[in-house]
């Protein structure tokens, strides 16, 4: 008899969709195969700092406001991960609500480890867009988006024109997500990392922002 967790999906996002994405799973554990869409946007160069909305702040997350989460994992992150992001000097944007911090959003301007050992890289006129986030009791009201809507750019005359995201074809909330914020398809990116080896494609418009995924054999 079918488990409750897999009934909740199907009703959600139908049976195809999750014959498809059980197949997905079970060919990157037998075989280390993943396969991503690549969608892209335009960045937006209204230099939006921050914003009220409806009982929510908006802004950028400073390294303080890390540091008044009584317990990381609950926002899924670690201190190992934002040992990571600081060193490699990401960028956070987030939703507060009553001070607290219940969403967030990341983006980054170098190449990211993707899986062990596996990282992606791209044109230096792009942001890479990574790991969402919000509190379960805040969802399903946009709070993703609107944090989309502050400014990424670094520094004023920053020549990157776009952000984009790689996400998993069977990853149906965040292909959904994507979608919703205005992003179009810019073609995929697949990588086999097993033992026999390791193997990457990247579609010709995948390429056209540089995107490579790699293996780091140091």
């Amino acid at each position: 008899m079918m488990d409750k967790g897999k009934m909740v999906f199907i009703n959600k996002w139908g049976y195809w969709h999750f014959i498809y994405a059980y197949m997905m799973l079970k060919i990157k554990q037998l075989l280390g195969l993943r396969f991503s869409i690549v969608y892209s946007k335009e960045l937006d160069h209204s230099n939006v700092k921050s914003f009220y909305d409806n009982g929510y702040t908006f802004r950028p997350v400073k390294e303080e406001d890390f540091e008044k989460i009584p317990d990381l994992l609950a926002l899924d992150l670690t201190q190992a991960f934002l040992d990571k992001v600081k060193l490699r000097k990401d960028k956070c944007a987030g939703a507060f609500f009553q001070e607290k911090l219940i969403g967030y959003t990341w983006s980054t301007t170098e190449a990211v480890e993707i899986n062990n050992g596996v990282y992606l890289s791209f044109n230096d006129n792009c942001y890479y867009g990574y790991k969402n986030f919000v509190l379960p009791e805040h969802r399903g009201k946009g709070i993703i988006q609107k944090i989309k809507k502050i400014s990424i750019n670094s520094k004023e005359g920053d020549n990157r024109t776009k952000t984009f995201s790689c996400i998993e074809s069977h990853n149906y909330p965040s292909l959904n997500a994507s979608k919703k914020e205005g992003n179009k398809k810019q073609g995929f990116s697949l990588f086999i990392d097993n033992k026999i080896g390791f193997y990457s494609w990247s579609s010709p418009r995948a390429k056209q922002i540089g995107v490579k995924v790699y293996k780091n054999y140091n």
